[in-house]
């Protein structure tokens, strides 16, 4: 759907590099290393002449062990998009590498009508893949995958966001906005923050407002390291 590329560009543009959403598998990524090896979907390609080494901390399955997986989920335009953008903002100025995942419960448009690789894809190709030696992207058709499926697409990232996934078990953020939603629909388990414009003395667990940016941020970089793999119980949100 049309709104798809412009909320994924509001991340990109926000700092992001690497962005993956829903059925068919999309990677969009920019890389400033000659030699990283990229695989998404079954296609793979290597960016540069030589293969660099992975650093001691990505694991030979491709899961960094450093990493944080964050969900960010609340009902339909409670400002999940949004509060991410901040949030990729102020942590790329900090240096760190973020990637996110954003899961879709219908269709939607990625590539560019007009393009060679919608063209391919429409003439009834499985998959289409376009490489540079800075971006990547790779559209496939989706066989059922789940998020864990697609956390080894981002081995560089220090942290994963995953927008939605709201009944996950994932360590996750929920947004209540005035006029949208009154209560928390997430799955409790996992979740350590609630974000709010209302009355946050409403909420027996901890709130901030949309303005606490840096509140939200050492919430975050208090959760542990992910240890080599999710660390979580395989969800059955796809």
């Amino acid at each position: 759907m049309g709104d798809t590329v412009v909320k994924m560009g509001e991340i990109a543009k926000a700092g992001v590099t690497e962005t993956y959403r829903g059925t068919d598998l999309v990677r969009i990524a920019g890389t400033d290393r000659a030699g990283e090896t990229v695989k998404a979907a079954g296609l793979c390609g290597d960016i540069g002449r030589k293969r660099s080494a992975k650093p001691d901390h990505v694991s030979r399955r491709g899961t960094n062990r450093r990493q944080r997986i964050i969900a960010v989920c609340g009902v339909k335009n409670s400002g999940k998009t949004t509060l991410l953008a901040r949030l990729v903002e102020e942590l790329a100025k900090r240096g760190m590498k973020v990637a996110v995942m954003k899961h879709d419960g219908h269709d939607f448009t990625c590539d560019i009508e007009g393009t060679d690789s919608h063209r391919l894809k429409e003439a009834g190709a499985y998959g289409t893949a376009v490489f540079s030696d800075s971006r990547i992207f790779v559209h496939k058709t989706g066989t059922g995958e789940r998020a864990e499926d697609l956390l080894a697409m981002f081995p560089e990232a220090d942290l994963i966001f995953l927008e939605g996934m709201k009944d996950s078990t994932y360590p996750k953020i929920e947004i209540i906005r005035k006029g949208i939603s009154g209560i928390p629909v997430s799955n409790p388990q996992g979740r350590f923050l609630i974000v709010t414009d209302t009355d946050r003395a409403e909420y027996e667990e901890e709130a901030v407002g949309f303005e606490d940016i840096e509140r939200i941020i050492h919430k975050i970089l208090m959760l542990p390291e992910n240890g080599g793999t999710t660390g979580y119980e395989r969800d059955e949100n796809r």
